[in-house]
C-alpha cells in the first residue's frame, strides 16, 4: 500500500531522534575537504592578477541566471584597499529595474567541528571600474542550505551564509559586482547554529526549540552561489558608501556564450518503475541503468567502464536527509564524468540516492509540479529555489528543485525510502 504524505508527516517525531544521533555523528565524521590550515597557508602564497581595478577580469551576469563558483587556489586575487582577497567580479544586468541579487557562501570542511566559510564583502563598480557602494559582510545571515544543495554544494553540512543587494533605477551607474572578503572579516569568526534548531526546520515542525551555536572562522577560500531576478516591487537602494579610489575606465569584457544543453529522456518512469535509473552522457546517448536500493557500488563501477565511462574518485559525505518516511545516510558520492549525475551509495553500498543536473520528462514550473503531484509537499525554501518532494511509489521520492529567479527547474533527486535489498 502506497505511503502517503500523512503518513510521512506522522513519522516527525520519531525521524527527530534518529536524526538528533545523526547529526551528532555528523560532527564526529571527517570529509576530505582542504583544511583551514592549508587553505590560509595557499592564500598567502597566492599571486595578485592585477595592478588595478581596471584590470580585473569579469565576466557577465544574466537576469534569470545563478551559477556557483569556488574562491581558492586558482582563483584570482587582488590587492584591494580593505587588503589582499580572492574575488570574483560580475558585469551587471543593464535592467529591467528593479532585480536582486543574492549571493550564498557555504561551509567548508567536511564536518561542523572543523568548519570554515568565506564571508563575502559586496563591491559595486561604475563603468570605469571605480567604486560606488559597499555592501558589508555583516549584513549576510546564516540560514539552512536545501536537500539537494547541501549534497551538492556543501558536501552535506546544511548550513550556509546568505544575502542580497536589491539594484532600481537609481543604481543604474552600477555595472560591475565584485565579491571579495577583507583583513577584517579573516580576522573574525561566524555563528553557526547547530543542534535541534535545523532538524525541526528540516521537518518543518514548529515550536520554539534550544539554539547552539559553533564559531566557524572565516577563511579566505570557500564556495559560493550568485543568482540575479527580478523584484516585483521597488526596493530603495541601501545606503552608498563612499568611493574607495578611481580607476582608468576599460571596456567591459566581451559576452560568453553558454552551451545548449542537450535534453534526454527522464531518468525514471515517473509513473511506471521509478526504482530503475535510466543512465544517459551529456551528450544525450545513452549509457544503461542502475536500479535504486539494489544497484551496489561495484556494479555500478562495472556498468560506468562497460559504457566507457570514467566513475571518478569516491568521496565520503556524512550528511543525512529526509526521503520520504526515510532518514537517508549516505556515506559514499560518485560523480561520473560526461553525465549530469551525482550518486550516493549507502554504508553497505547500496545506491540510494541519484541527483540529476539535467533533468527531462518533470514539470518544468513549480505550479506545474504541484498539479501534476498533488500530495507534493515543499521541503526546502531559500531565497535562490524552493524543493517539493512527492512520492513516485512506496519505495522512490522525487525531490525537484525550482530557481526562484524564474521559476524554472534546476535539478532532480531521486531517493529510495525503503530498507535497500
Amino acid at each position: 500500500m502506497q505511503t502517503t504524505v500523512s503518513q510521512v508527516r506522522s513519522l516527525g517525531m520519531r525521524i527527530v531522534v534518529r536524526l538528533l544521533a545523526a547529526i551528532g555523528a555528523l560532527v564526529l565524521v571527517p570529509g576530505c575537504a582542504t583544511t583551514y590550515r592549508t587553505a590560509v597557508s595557499g592564500f598567502r602564497d597566492a599571486p595578485v592578477c592585477c595592478s588595478s581595478l581596471a584590470e580585473i577580469p569579469v565576466e557577465p551576469l544574466k537576469m534569470g541566471n545563478s551559477t556557483h563558483f569556488t574562491l581558492g587556489k586558482g582563483a584570482p586575487a587582488f590587492r584591494f584597499d580593505t587588503g589582499k582577497s580572492y574575488f570574483r567580479a560580475f558585469a551587471l544586468p543593464d535592467g529591467p529595474y528593479p532585480y536582486r541579487v543574492t549571493i550564498d557562501s557555504y561551509l567548508v570542511g567536511g564536518y561542523l567541528k572543523s568548519a570554515y566559510l568565506f564571508r563575502p564583502l559586496l563591491m559595486t563598480l561604475d563603468a570605469g571600474r571605480r567604486p560606488v557602494r559597499i555592501i558589508d559582510g555583516r549584513d549576510f545571515t546564516v540560514n539552512r542550505a536545501g536537500f539537494v544543495e547541501a549534497m551538492w554544494q556543501a558536501g552535506g553540512l546544511k548550513q550556509k551564509l546568505e544575502g542580497s543587494v536589491t539594484f532600481t533605477d537609481a543604481n543604474n551607474n552600477e555595472r560591475y559586482l565584485v565579491v571579495l572578503t577583507t583583513d577584517a572579516l579573516l580576522k573574525g569568526t561566524t555563528a553557526v547554529p547547530v543542534g535541534g534548531e535545523s532538524t525541526m526546520l528540516l521537518l518543518g515542525q514548529g515550536g520554539a526549540t534550544k539554539t547552539e551555536y559553533v564559531q566557524v572562522p572565516n577563511a579566505p577560500t570557500g564556495r559560493l552561489g550568485i543568482a540575479v531576478a527580478r523584484v516585483e516591487t521597488d526596493v530603495p537602494a541601501e545606503t552608498a558608501a563612499a568611493p574607495v579610489r578611481t580607476a582608468a575606465p576599460v571596456p567591459a569584457a566581451a559576452p560568453v556564450v553558454a552551451a545548449t544543453p542537450v535534453l534526454h529522456e527522464a531518468a525514471v518512469d515517473l509513473s511506471g518503475r521509478p526504482e530503475s535509473v535510466r543512465l544517459h552522457r551529456n551528450d544525450g546517448s545513452e549509457a544503461g541503468s542502475l536500479e535504486l536500493g539494489s544497484s551496489d557500488l561495484a556494479g555500478a563501477r562495472e556498468l560506468l567502464a562497460a559504457a566507457g565511462i570514467d566513475a571518478g574518485a569516491e568521496r565520503t559525505v556524512t550528511s543525512t536527509f529526509l526521503v520520504g518516511p526515510t532518514t537517508l545516510a549516505p556515506t559514499r558520492e560518485m560523480v561520473p564524468a560526461g553525465t549530469p549525475y551525482i550518486f550516493y551509495f549507502n554504508a553497505a553500498g547500496k545506491l540510494v540516492l541519484v541527483v540529476d543536473r539535467a533533468p527531462a520528462g518533470i514539470p518544468a514550473t513549480m505550479d506545474a509540479f504541484k498539479s501534476r503531484f498533488p500530495s507534493s509537499w515543499e521541503t526546502g525554501r531559500t531565497l535562490a529555489s524552493v524543493e517539493l518532494q512527492t512520492l513516485l511509489s512506496p519505495c522512490v521520492a522525487l525531490t525537484a528543485v525550482y530557481r526562484t529567479a524564474d521559476d524554472g527547474l534546476d535539478l532532480a533527486a531521486y531517493g529510495y525510502a525503503c530498507t535497500p535489498r
